[in-house]
């Protein structure tokens, strides 16, 4: 984690399926170049702990429905998210970055970095989940907290959360 600010930053997996699927609003010829650059390519990953909020809607006889409200008051938090993880990626050498941005192109600077900053809009950003991470979060109290420090729900003892959905991020003091 960085200091309080409730960011992480770390680096992910990287397999070629799963570059090809992070980069694919970058089009084909990323793909190819980023492929033909295998040796030399990762992905890092920033997460933030939003404001936003989502809910899963259940519906009897069908798949579950996520909805998700952006709140504007993220934005600043994504913004600076990539600020940090693009100084840390630049300083350690990288030559190129490309952004979670629909429309942007390769990045050579930290200056490139600030300018794609300046026209920042949240619809642009590829934002992913990889887990419901904080989603029923752990606490000592029902009133800001879905489940109990011992990982039983506090509206039902008998179920047990043992995933990320329990992790609170910027929460945890090392």
């Amino acid at each position: 984690g960085v200091g309080g600010e409730g960011l992480y930053m770390m680096a992910s997996t990287l397999q070629p399926h799963l570059l090809v699927t992070t980069a694919g609003h970058f089009g084909n010829q990323t793909i190819n170049h980023l492929l033909e650059n295998y040796a030399r390519t990762a992905i890092y990953v920033a997460m933030i702990k939003p404001r936003s909020k989502g809910r899963i809607l259940a519906i009897p006889g069908s798949a579950p429905i996520v909805r998700y409200r952006f709140e504007h008051e993220d934005s600043p938090m994504i913004q600076n998210a990539l600020m940090r993880i693009s100084t840390l990626l630049f300083e350690a050498g990288a030559e190129e970055i490309y952004l979670p941005i629909r429309g942007s192109k390769a990045i050579h600077s930290l200056d490139g970095v600030r300018r794609a900053m300046e026209s920042f809009n949240h619809k642009n950003v590829e934002i992913v989940s990889v887990h419901g991470m904080s989603s029923a979060p752990m606490g000592g109290n029902p009133a800001d907290a879905a489940v109990r420090p011992d990982g039983s729900l506090w509206a039902d003892k008998n179920i047990l959360v043992t995933d990320a959905s329990m992790l609170q991020i910027g929460r945890a003091h090392v």
